[in-house]
Formats: C-alpha cells, structure tokens, sequence
C-alpha cells in the first residue's frame, strides 16, 4: 500500500468553493506557482536520500493545503494523506509518509505570512538536533515562497483523551506520565528551550509512552506570549504560570516575557492536577477572572475530590503549583523528588476519573468550535457571504474544522 493516498469521499463543489474561500480568509496565502528550494531544505542526519522526481499528488485529497503546497511536499519526497492529525495556532498537521521508505509522518505547513521565514527555518534547523525519548523526530525542513514545511514522526493522542479511555488509572499511573513529561522538559531547559506551551493537547500518547509537540514553536514566534487574544475571545488559558497572568492583567496590550523554564513547571503541575482529579486546578469561564484566580495560585486540594489522593501527591503537586516562579522546584528538582523516585510506592487504587476527565472533554472542544464558529462568521460577514449554522459539535467541524486554523489556539 506504500505510496498510495487514501482517497476521502469527493466534495460538492459548493464546498469546495466555501473550502477556498475560507483559506484564502483564514491563511491569507498567495501560494501561487511557488516551490520547494534544494537550496533550503535541511535533513535530519538520519533521513533517508529523497528521490529525484516525486509523485504527483492526489487530487482527491481531503486537506485545506493548495496545490502548490502539496507540489511542495511532494518535491521534497512527501506524500500528504487526507487525515488531520492535528491543529493549532499558525498551522495544520496532516498525516503523510515518505514516498521511498513508507515512514509514516506528520506534515507541516507554516504559512509565513506573520512571522519570519529565515528565523523559522533556522529554529527548525537548531531543532533537528534534538533527540529524546519524548521528542518526535523532524525528518526534513524545506520551504516555499510563502510557508515552511517539515516532516516529524507521528505523535500519538491527546494524553487527556488516553488517559479518560484507560479502564483503570491511578496515583503511580500519574508519576509514570509526569516523570516522562518532566525528562523531557529538562532535556529542553539543557538545551536553552523553554517550552512556554505545555497544555494538555500538546502532550501525547501512545499507550503510557508520552511525547512532547510543539516544541519551540513559541520561539519561532518572536520568544514571547501573547494572551491578549485570550482575553479577546474569551478562550480560558488554564496553563498558564501566575507570573504571566500577572503580566496580562496590569497591561493587556502588551506580549508577557516573564515565561521563564519555571513557567513550564507550573504548566506540568496543571496536567498532574487534571489527572488526579479530572478538572483543572482553577476555573471560570471568563478569562479575565480565570487569570485574576491563576496570579493568586487559587486551586483546592481539599474538596471530595482530592479526598482520597495521597499525601505524598498533594505536596508534590503543591511544590510544582507555588505562585512564586523563584521558589519552584526546577524540572531536575522535580525528578530528583521522591513522588518520582518511590513512584512504585504510590497507591494503585483506581481514580475513577474517567467520567470526570470526559466531561471536561468535551466542554473544551465544544469551546473550541465555538471559537471557529465565531471567527468564521465574521469573516463572512465582512464578505457577505451566509453565516455557519450550527447546532452539534459534529456539524461544527464539518463545517469549520476543515479551514480554520487560528481560532482554536487558546483552548486547552
């Protein structure tokens, strides 16, 4: 099967139309008659050499890239498939493989309409080096006139939605998924790379194997965090530290540059603490107040909830959660703390939280289609074209999902 597209069913063309022009809205590209460059596209030192022609794609593949884009790929030795893997703020992941070798990988296009197309593609670069258990591979980087593209292993799932699926999930459950994720935030703090977006959707896993996405993907962007547009659309940000959302509250209009590497410290902690106990550890559906309770380290560890979670758990998840980013423990600190190191004596009663983490769910990704829902009409309506209707969750993302990618960047 090496080397075929899977095809999806073919569109009317009133969608296809709709697909088009959504795009051109939301990505603002003019990807015409634009090519890969031998001249800028770098290898992982163990890719494979690329074949001298590439096929031509298929046309009846289901992805919002052009045709240029998928020329692109396939100049560089990739085919793109029709399955999203996955969305976040600034691009698609789209799952594809290597058109020699058959490895199975996730493509990238980065449309380079906001940011800097060299400092991209030396991020990329400096980022084909790493190599960690926990860190997806980058295969290859090359770029057109308009995007940067690259090719890095499959991920898995979102850890949430493996851990709400697990018949059984416990205290020791927990350690072993934290004790990974901090290994492989302290191989990035060695390296000078501070994370700065460890939300729940950007760790994966397969099995009780985790993987780290998105890394360095807020250095590309300028280094800073901009939540602003949090605050504007009223997308709860439960991951970030209280020194960031300080930042936010006494000037909104500027980018916080107080995201240090103890800030993904804090946002480990918020995962632990969702894991533990199902919820976040603070909430409100209004972003201001939500930042307002993070500044202060507002969360419980007190309610029925966490009634029977183990000592040993609260006060390493407290250490993770202090409000002071200088008294935090580092990410070696954390490793070196027994929770992780006596993880084989941490209890193994079920937590029962699957119902729980389920719930929270789906409230994030009915949030997220929302956000879509709202930032497409108002595209249309400055184009007078007729509004999305939408009433489920499903008729969202087949109207939505398929073409907007900035909109979701905020929820968890």
């Amino acid at each position: 099967m090496r080397g075929v597209a899977h095809k999806a069913s073919p569109l009317t063309m009133a969608a296809r139309r709709r697909l088009a022009a959504c795009r051109r809205w939301c990505l603002l590209l003019l990807a015409m008659g634009c090519g890969a460059s031998k001249a800028d596209h770098a290898h992982h030192p163990e890719a494979d050499t690329l074949p001298a022609e590439a096929q031509r794609f298929d046309p009846t593949t289901q992805c919002s890239y052009t045709e240029d884009e998928l020329l692109a790929c396939h100049k560089a030795g990739y085919t793109v498939q029709g399955k999203l893997e996955r969305r976040d703020s600034f691009s698609e992941v789209y799952e594809g493989f290597h058109d020699t070798t058959g490895r199975v990988v996730a493509l990238r296009c980065v449309p380079c309409v906001q940011y800097d197309k060299s400092k991209i593609m030396n991020d990329l670069r400096e980022l084909l080096v790493l190599r960690h258990p926990t860190m997806p591979l980058i295969w290859d980087v090359w770029d057109t006139e308009d995007s940067v593209f690259y090719a890095q292993d499959v991920a898995g799932a979102e850890i949430l939605e493996v851990v709400s699926q697990w018949e059984e999930f416990t205290e020791k459950d927990s350690a072993i998924l934290v004790q990974q994720i901090l290994e492989g935030i302290n191989y990035l703090h060695v390296h000078g790379i501070v994370h700065q977006d460890l939300r729940p959707r950007n760790i994966r896993c397969d099995g009780k194997k985790v993987f780290i996405t998105e890394t360095g993907m807020q250095t590309i962007k300028d280094g800073r965090l901009s939540y602003r547009y949090l605050v504007k659309t009223k997308i709860p940000p439960i991951h970030v530290p209280p020194e960031v959302a300080k930042d936010v509250l006494v000037d909104r209009s500027q980018d916080s540059k107080s995201f240090t590497s103890k800030g993904d410290i804090w946002s480990v902690g918020v995962i632990l603490y969702t894991l533990l106990c199902g919820n976040p550890p603070m909430w409100s559906e209004n972003s201001v107040v939500l930042l307002q309770r993070i500044s202060k380290a507002e969360y419980d560890l007190t309610n029925n909830l966490w009634s029977k979670i183990s000592s040993k758990s609260k006060t390493f998840l407290q250490q993770m959660l202090t409000e002071d980013p200088e008294k935090r423990p580092s990410a070696v600190d954390c490793i070196s703390h027994n929770w992780i190191q006596c993880r084989d004596d941490l209890p193994t009663v079920p937590l029962h939280i699957s119902l729980t983490l389920t719930d929270f769910i789906a409230q994030q990704k009915g949030r997220r289609a929302m956000a879509k829902i709202a930032a497409v009409n108002k595209l249309f309506s400055a184009n007078k074209v007729p509004q999305v209707n939408a009433t489920k969750i499903e008729e969202v993302d087949d109207d939505v999902q398929e073409f907007v990618n900035g909109d979701d960047v905020a929820a968890q």
